[in-house]
């Protein structure tokens, strides 16, 4: 994990067995130790862990079979951890009414400050948002290599 870092996501998900129970442990591993820092361990296999402020260093996700009745399965898994010094995304755009349904296009940048390292990606995030703060649409922005 990057120092700085405020955020760190693991997800897994769509197995190939639907009737497959996995469960996701995430371990904070940066003292030497690992210590279970967070746990997703229900009756399905669609689990998230989401962890506030990880610290620097090695952290470790462990997705476990509890119930595999095909016997294997593949499955989904994505990890995200959210810092501002790989970059940012930002849009402009002005409050209006729009109806519900409505499309418009918006100016926007996206600010790399490091190339993905081997594997990975730069993840943003747009968020729409009513005059309420109530989410209303989300968009990502997926940076897969970044040159000079």
């Amino acid at each position: 994990m990057t120092a700085g870092s405020t955020s760190l996501r693991a997800t897994i998900g769509s197995p190939s067995d639907p009737a497959a129970d996995l469960d996701l442990f995430v371990f904070n591993c940066t003292s030497g130790t690992c210590v279970l820092a967070g746990q997703s361990a229900d009756g399905d296999s669609e689990e998230s862990v989401t962890i506030a402020n990880p610290a620097a260093g090695t952290w470790l996700v462990l997705v476990d079979g509890f119930a595999v009745p095909a016997g294997t399965t593949t499955y989904k898994y994505v990890d995200v951890f959210t810092n501002t010094a790989f970059g940012s995304v930002s849009i402009t755009d002005a409050n209006a009414l729009r109806p519900s349904g409505a499309s418009w296009t918006v100016p926007g940048s996206v600010t790399a400050n490091a190339a993905p390292a081997s594997g990975r990606v730069l993840l943003g995030n747009v968020q729409v948002r009513t005059d309420t703060n109530v989410l209303v649409g989300s968009g990502d922005v997926i940076v897969s290599s970044v040159t000079p």
